[in-house]
């Protein structure tokens, strides 16, 4: 029986050498199989060097058991270091979280020195230290122009008042002080800059915050200067606030506690925001302001953040602390909150949880901690006014909403003339200022209580006290009715 002779054995199959990572590829291959670089002008190597190369890559059984059993070392050290590292980085968050606590900043050489409002002063922006601009001082429509003082210069910000001096920052860069008996000017200095916020009364001192980041301390009766801080580098766009025997600013970047008595800065906190017009506002040991997305709260003391509530895609515009609840209006929606509210523990795991959630892996995201939202309050809105019942919001187009405080429901909404300055809610009723004109709305429906026409002048502010209401005109003259 006839027997085929047998074929001679295949020699290995020719190979290609990937210039990207250096390892060989079958050459019927157009891509490296480990890196998949385009291998079409690759040469083919010549048997020799395939060879060579593939032993390199493959070695005998012992490299393969050496370089297995090293490989294995390799990803012992790389688990354990990353072992250590998360317990590392779990305990530093357990420490940071549940234990740490900062060495409290200096204390102010006094803490008597304090804004004092009452129904005979409008020592701040906002009225009160709350920002309530509430005052239980007559609004004094029914009287008469008891006299009108030309101050040379237009209004650059709201004006205040003490018991017995009224105050006014004017373009020409000055601030003035004016006896509210008769108009007559009491002192007038000249500033570095044209404020862009009011001065604040507390006591015996006027505090005054300039664009440049410099804050000075005026005696009120005499103008004479009795301090003031280099600039801090930011931009000071709202109005100090003194409690306790210390000063806050509130700046572009920044929030800086100083004393009031010497202008010494005993703490300062970062802030992430550029919007800094809103002045800040406290209650006992809190502090409250809003930035350009969010309402943060502090330890006023301490100066640490305890709090913050984002209002996204939206500039709060108006913030209110009173009775431990803090009330925050911006363009697109209102909401309350009680100022000792925290974020929870989980807080930094948020956005994680939340794309969870959109991918229907886990359960909604509880919302951060607040008493209640509202939509659609006033675009162009003015800081709201606070009563015992209600959140009292006026926008610059004439509309106005009263939102219940306890719940945030509309009690009622009215549409008015253009009004050109924040609400003040007096004892006689809410008063808005109207360009040739002033209003009383009555805090509990929105009717029209009174009016009273300004002849012959142009109105841009208003301030209430029970020695008189002073009006600012938009050609720098300061009336007083009573």
């Amino acid at each position: 029986m006839a027997t085929t002779p047998s074929s001679p054995p295949s020699e290995a199959s020719p190979l290609k050498l990937c210039p990207r990572c250096g390892r060989t590829t079958d050459a019927a291959r157009n891509r490296c199989a480990h890196c998949w670089n385009d291998l079409k002008s690759a040469p083919v190597l010549a048997p020799a060097e395939a060879e060579r190369h593939r032993a390199l890559e493959q070695g005998d059984g012992a490299d393969r058991d050496a370089i297995a059993a090293r490989n294995r070392r390799r990803a012992r050290y790389v688990q354990s270091a990353l072992l250590v590292a998360v317990l590392i980085l779990g305990g530093w968050w357990v420490y940071g979280t549940f234990f740490y606590t900062p060495s409290p900043p200096p204390a102010p050489v006094s803490t008597v020195r304090h804004v004092e409002a009452g129904p005979d002063s409008w020592p701040v922006a906002g009225g009160t230290l709350g920002g309530t601009r509430a005052t239980a001082a007559g609004a004094h429509l029914p009287g008469q122009v008891a006299w009108t003082a030309d101050l040379g210069s237009t209004f650059t910000a709201p004006i205040v008042s003490s018991a017995d001096t009224v105050f006014a920052t004017l373009t020409d860069a000055r601030l003035v002080a004016i006896d509210p008996a008769d108009g007559s000017e009491r002192w007038s200095v000249p500033l570095d800059a044209r404020p862009l916020a009011a001065p604040t009364v507390a006591g015996d001192r006027l505090y005054l915050a300039l664009p440049g980041g410099v804050l000075i301390a005026f005696d009120v009766r005499t103008g004479d200067e009795v301090w003031r801080t280099g600039p801090v580098g930011s931009t000071f766009g709202s109005s100090p606030l003194v409690v306790g025997g210390m000063v806050y600013a509130f700046g572009v970047g920044e929030l800086y506690g100083l004393d009031a008595e010497t202008g010494e800065e005993l703490w300062s906190h970062a802030v992430d925001s550029r919007w800094a017009f809103v002045t800040p506002v406290a209650e006992g040991d809190y502090l409250a302001v809003a930035t350009g997305n969010r309402t943060l709260v502090f330890d006023r003391l301490a100066g640490q953040q305890t709090y913050f509530y984002e209002f996204e895609r939206a500039h709060p515009y108006s913030i209110v602390l009173a009775d431990g609840e803090v009330f925050t209006v911006s363009e697109r929606f209102a909401a309350s909150l009680e100022v000792d509210s925290r974020r929870p523990s989980w807080e930094g795991m948020r956005a994680v949880w939340n794309q969870f959630w959109i991918w229907g892996m886990a359960p909604e995201v509880p919302p951060p901690p607040s008493r209640w939202t509202a939509p659609d309050p006033p675009v162009d809105g003015y800081p709201g006014a606070l009563s015992d019942t209600r959140l009292l919001v006026t926008g610059a187009g004439g509309h106005v909403d009263a939102f219940e405080r306890a719940t945030g429901e509309r009690a009622w909404t009215v549409d008015g003339p253009e009004v050109v300055a924040p609400p003040i809610l007096t004892a006689d009723g809410l008063l808005l200022a109207h360009p040739g004109s002033l209003s009383l709305l009555d805090p509990a429906n929105g009717q029209v209580l009174l009016e009273r026409p300004i002849e012959g002048v142009t109105l841009r502010g208003v301030a209430v006290t029970d020695h008189g209401t002073y009006l600012a005109t938009s050609d720098g003259r300061l009336l007083a009715l009573r």
